[in-house]
């Protein structure tokens, strides 16, 4: 490696690291940061290769971090895999991550507490307008259809 290369190499580890440093980041945000940065390709690739074999970079982390994190606000499964896809996760991990992570997750309790929850916010309001907030609360959470309906039906 020239000089010139070795010294890029050091700048791009270094401003990976030091965005590493704030929270846990994917391979292809990482990829970006550096690219917007102004860093070669090869650079890039040399940095990433390097962070990955020193295990500071790994999808597989990344998506577990983010849907223990997500599950626990609660997030509804559809909008976590949604965030993942969108961070550059690859499809076969998300897959595999959110099986092993959701198991034992009992979405639908999760969904009737937050409807319960929204539904005393709405108290002096009528039903069916209750119901359609509530409905589109826990949709834009990342809810099935289905459950959130099957929610709303138990209040």
């Amino acid at each position: 490696m020239e000089d010139e290369s070795k010294a890029d190499f050091a700048k791009a580890k270094n401003a990976a690291l030091r965005s590493l440093k704030y929270r846990l980041r994917s391979e292809k945000e990482l990829s970006d940061k550096l690219a917007q940065k102004g860093f070669s390709v090869e650079i890039i690739k040399l940095t990433l290769k390097r962070l990955k074999e020193i295990g500071l970079l790994d999808d597989r982390k990344f998506a577990d971090a983010v849907i223990s994190s997500r599950l626990k606000r609660p997030f509804g499964k559809n909008r976590i895999r949604l965030e993942l896809v969108k961070k550059g996760v690859d499809k076969e991990i998300i897959d595999e991550e959110m099986e092993i992570l959701s198991d034992g997750y009992d979405e639908l309790s999760v969904v009737i507490e937050l409807a319960r929850k929204r539904a005393l916010k709405y108290k002096d309001t009528e039903k069916d307008k209750i119901k359609q907030r509530i409905y589109g609360y826990l949709t834009r959470r990342g809810f099935s259809t289905y459950t959130a309906l099957k929610a709303i039906n138990t209040l």
